[in-house]
């Protein structure tokens, strides 16, 4: 368990790895983290803007694009999504 108090796990501020195509088209890069060989989107909490400058840099280098890492803040929380209830749930209370 993390000791790390639980207001200050919340994200404030994301990161996001921002490419464009020739074409003008920006979009949110993602790679495939060889530790599990999943495709990943490139953003995170502040925790991991090394990480993911780290990331860019080998995804610039194999792409030859430019890769821009944004900041985006205000958070505002805009929908909750809750699990329906089913059958299967129904059963686990």
């Amino acid at each position: 368990m993390s000791d790390t108090p639980v207001e200050n796990q919340e994200i404030t501020e994301l990161f996001v790895l921002m490419g464009t195509t020739e074409e003008g088209i920006e979009g949110i890069a993602s790679f495939i983290d060889p530790t599990d060989g999943v495709m990943k989107p490139a953003v995170g909490g502040g925790s991991k803007v090394d990480y993911l400058l780290v990331i860019g840099q080998a995804l610039a280098n194999a792409s030859g694009l430019d890769l821009k890492l944004t900041k985006w803040s205000g958070r505002v929380d805009h929908e909750l999504i809750r699990p329906e209830e089913t059958e299967d749930n129904e059963e686990d209370s």
